[in-house]
């Protein structure tokens, strides 16, 4: 015999209306207008006290508001030791139209209502964390496809890891080994964001960078590029993908781009936004950054890259990483410092062992709590080119 009924849930700690009967949920809004009959008042009070009970308005209740007059129930919906929200059920035509005979009848059925509210959304979040679940499958196996293949490069020794976070990021890294101009191009990504879009994103830089690294890095009339112009070419194309693919998700990347030339040791660098790389000198002992500071990749149609270069002796190592390494906590705790990591690779030990330690202490980190960020480390050691190398040049060079 209720003239008006509405169902309210909890969203947050705000009652939300869902349902409504005897009147329109878009003209009673979330503010609860009166003026629909439901007397917001009542039903706050109910609330604040938290009684599992249904609760009848008291006939000396004055209602604040003439469209709230005459009777009103207010029935929780409880289960185990949490109230999902409130029923409102009202007869404005009649007075005291409810009684405790009407309590004992809504009792039951609201309890039952609880408990199907309850597996209506157990039921929702196990779908959800399907869905979660398939998607992180789905870039993980997008950024597992992307990574690199390993390449013998004579004079230099180089070792890498990834490790992907619980939600995976968007860490991207790259080489390529220019035989016939005796190059080598490394490239340390990562971008906004986690999940598959992030991974996507990746896929598009990593495609656009490889695609333009399989043509000749040479200009049309036969001269070959300085190590500052080929970079800044490479960081204006990942910016034109990041900047066109990145725009609707509102994503963006940083990333480094280096290359070394393998004869003179002359290493050069453009830098999108991404945390400095650190270079060991073999007959100093000493760590230090090569810092230069870019535009983000995809922030702006036309960047501006900066440009370093340094020269590497022989022995002499670049250590490129993501932010991850240093920004993944244990404990409410760094896994690593950057002081702890200077000193990991002032240690002078060879990249292989260098890189093994630390992705030993990353993963045995992990077990006892999830990375919340990838986590991707690349570093060679130069050793001068020999004799081999320059005659592999030359047999290509014939051979073309």
């Amino acid at each position: 015999g209720a003239e008006l009924g509405v169902l309210f849930l909890f969203e947050g700690e705000n009652l939300k209306p869902v349902r409504a009967r005897g009147c329109r949920l878009d003209e009673l809004g979330e503010a609860i207008n009166p003026a629909c009959g439901v007397d917001k008042w009542f039903l706050e009070k109910c609330a604040q006290e938290a009684k599992r009970e249904p609760r009848i308005r008291p006939s000396a209740w004055r209602t604040p508001h003439p469209a709230c007059d005459g009777s009103a129930m207010v029935v929780p919906l409880p289960f185990k030791e949490k109230i999902y929200g409130y029923c409102y059920l009202a007869n404005v035509e009649v007075n005291e139209y409810f009684d405790a005979r009407s309590q004992r009848v809504v009792s039951p059925l609201a309890s039952q209502a609880a408990i199907t509210y309850q597996n209506f959304i157990l039921l929702s979040a196990k779908e959800e964390k399907a869905r979660l679940d398939a998607e992180l499958n789905a870039a993980r196996a997008v950024q597992n496809a992307l990574l690199p293949n390993s390449i013998e490069v004579p004079a230099i020794e180089i070792s890498y890891f990834y490790e992907p976070a619980s939600q995976t990021g968007g860490d991207w890294f790259h080489h390529h080994h220019d035989v016939l101009h005796g190059r080598l191009y490394a490239f340390i990504g990562d971008v906004t964001g986690h999940g598959l879009p992030s991974a996507m994103l990746t896929a598009v830089v990593s495609g656009a960078i490889q695609s333009h690294l399989k043509k000749d890095l040479e200009r049309s009339r036969g001269e070959l590029l300085s190590i500052e112009e080929s970079l800044k070419e490479l960081a204006e194309i990942a910016n034109f993908a990041v900047f066109t693919a990145g725009a609707r998700s509102q994503r963006f990347m940083t990333m480094s781009f280096v290359c070394l030339d393998l004869k003179t040791g002359e290493l050069g660098m453009v830098n999108a936004g991404h945390t400095p790389p650190y270079i060991f000198s073999a007959t100093e002992g000493r760590v230090s950054t090569l810092p230069c500071s870019g535009s983000l990749l995809g922030f702006s149609e036309t960047p501006a890259f900066g440009f370093a270069s340094h020269t590497l002796g022989p022995g002499d190592s670049l250590f490129l990483y993501t932010d991850g390494l240093i920004e993944n906590l244990l404990d409410d705790k760094p896994i690593l410092t950057s002081r702890n990591l200077r000193k990991a690779i002032q240690a002078g030990q060879e990249p292989s062992i260098c890189v093994d330690d630390l992705a030993h202490l990353v993963r045995t980190a992990s077990k006892d709590q999830p990375l919340e960020d990838d986590v991707t480390v690349y570093m060679f050691r130069w050793m001068k080119e020999h004799r081999n190398m320059q005659q592999q040049k030359e047999t290509l060079a014939l051979a073309g």
